[in-house]
Parts: structure tokens; sequence; C-alpha cells
């Protein structure tokens, strides 16, 4: 019966850092019939989202899935760490079709207060009228690095008594 139920992919595959993801499970019978609807609102899909590459600690979030209409149920994940995931649905321990499914989590929006500055600059100082370098990591609010170059940053170095832009 898992194997005949099926997800929306198209809105399970993307997700990021911070949002939650929703989307819908269509419960089946073992032909592949829509449950009715009491039938359906009977089941219950478990929705595990653990994280698939290069983590520490694994990260594992796991949610039960809720009775909307029809055969339908929705269930969601909330990631905050970047990176690929498996995301396993599954009802009575079965997998339902297609799953496993690969989710990316990307960084949210820019938070300026997760920020860094690195550079030589910041340590032993420089030389009036030479260029130093100085490189800003750019973060969203859970500390994940931006990948993409659309904001743009002002920077302001105070010394003394001078302050240039």
């Amino acid at each position: 019966k898992a194997q005949r139920c099926t997800v929306a992919t198209s809105t399970v595959a993307l997700g990021t850092a911070g949002s939650t993801i929703t989307f819908d499970i269509h419960s089946r019978d073992s032909f592949g019939n829509a449950l009715s609807p009491v039938a359906a609102a009977a089941e219950n899909f478990t929705a595990t989202l653990t994280q698939a590459v290069s983590a520490t600690t694994p990260i594992t979030v796991s949610t039960n899935s809720t009775y909307v209409r029809n055969e339908v149920h929705s269930a969601g994940y909330k990631a905050t760490v970047t990176g690929l995931y498996g995301l396993a649905v599954t009802i009575r321990g079965e997998q339902v079709s297609g799953s496993p499914f690969t989710v990316s989590v990307h960084p949210g929006a820019l938070s300026a207060s997760k920020c860094t500055l690195s550079g030589a600059v910041l340590t032993v100082g420089g030389v009036v009228s030479q260029a130093t370098p100085l490189t800003i990591h750019a973060r969203d609010a859970y500390s994940n690095k931006l990948t993409t170059k659309a904001d743009a940053f002002a920077v302001t170095v105070t010394t003394g008594t001078a302050t240039v832009s």
C-alpha cells in the first residue's frame, strides 16, 4: 500500500534555511485508488529529514502528517543548516513511492549580525596609503555561508581621529 502513495515532489526538493517547507502526500490503496476520506483520515505518515553529507552530528527532523482533505495529508520540515538531506516519507514503517527524496537546503537571507571579517589588517594593522585586503564572510541568520553575491556592503574604518568609508 505504501508504494502506491505519492508525494508532491515539486515542493520537497528545495528548501531555505529557517523556512518551513510543506508538501502533500496522497494516500492510495493497494490498487492505486485514492482512499476514501474516512480511510485516509485514519492514516498517519511520518516524514524524517536527515542530513546526508558531512555533518559532525547528523541532523534529523521527524514529524507526523496532518490529514487535510479527501486522500491528502500535509507534512513539512524546517532545517536551519544548509546542505543535502534525505527525506524519508513512511506509513506504518514502509517508504512511500520515490522515498527517500533528496532535499537541498540553501542559505536564508543575509543577516548582518552573523557576518564576520577577516584579514591581517584586523590583527597587525595596515600602512597608510596602501591597500590592505579585508574579507567579509556573509552569513544568514543561522550562520550558514551565503553562496551568492547579491548583497552590497559598506565598510567604515575608524582609527584614532580619522574615519574612512
